[in-house]
């Protein structure tokens, strides 16, 4: 499924960096654009996970320091907090990385190199940018989850549930990635 995903979000990209209009886009064409960008895409998707590990280290050490009362959970906590500020800064400042690798033919260094370029002295508002989408994705997610667990028999219904996540996805991906390519172009001038 991952690997289907990288090839949608792979067509996405390379649509939304396209001049043309909707008769001119040929799924075909696009799909075959897409497949040529695969192992760029999948080499700077690497390095974003790699950039998100400090963080998910960082939230683990958070929450056993929180949840521990140990002589060490100043330092759990204050490594904690250091790896997720480590990894929202290298998030942001790489954050164009996909868009750029896919739908400008860069190579994976290169993009990297631009969207450092293209995001400094923007990172705070980068930063919020993200920060408000993300935050929005999350709370109508959430809210429709909620909605969805009033009733016992659709909580319970792991079709149900596994059809919202799609359904969610399916619209929520392809706004994070338009937003993307939005704001290179408004960062590129």
């Amino acid at each position: 499924m991952a690997f289907a995903w990288s090839f949608t979000i792979i067509a996405l990209i390379t649509y939304s960096t396209k001049k043309t209009g909707p008769k001119d886009a040929k799924i075909a064409g696009i799909y075959s654009a897409a497949s040529g960008r695969f192992l760029q895409y999948l080499g700077v998707s690497l390095i974003m996970i790699f950039f998100a590990a400090p963080a998910v280290a960082g939230w683990l050490g958070i929450l056993t320091a929180l949840t521990q009362q140990q002589s060490n959970s100043l330092i759990l906590l204050a490594l904690g907090a250091t790896g997720l500020v480590l990894s929202v800064y290298l998030l942001v400042r790489f954050s164009l990385a996909q868009v750029i690798t896919v739908g400008f033919q860069k190579t994976v260094l290169q993009s990297l190199k631009d969207s450092s370029k293209l995001t400094k002295g923007n990172r705070l508002k980068v930063f919020i940018g993200f920060f408000i989408l993300l935050l929005l994705v999350f709370l109508i997610s959430n809210g429709i989850q909620l909605l969805l667990s009033l009733s016992r028999v659709v909580n319970e219904n792991t079709i149900i549930n596994n059809m919202v996540y799609v359904i969610e996805a399916t619209i929520f991906l392809p706004i994070l990635y338009v937003f993307q390519v939005k704001l290179y172009e408004a960062l590129n001038g």
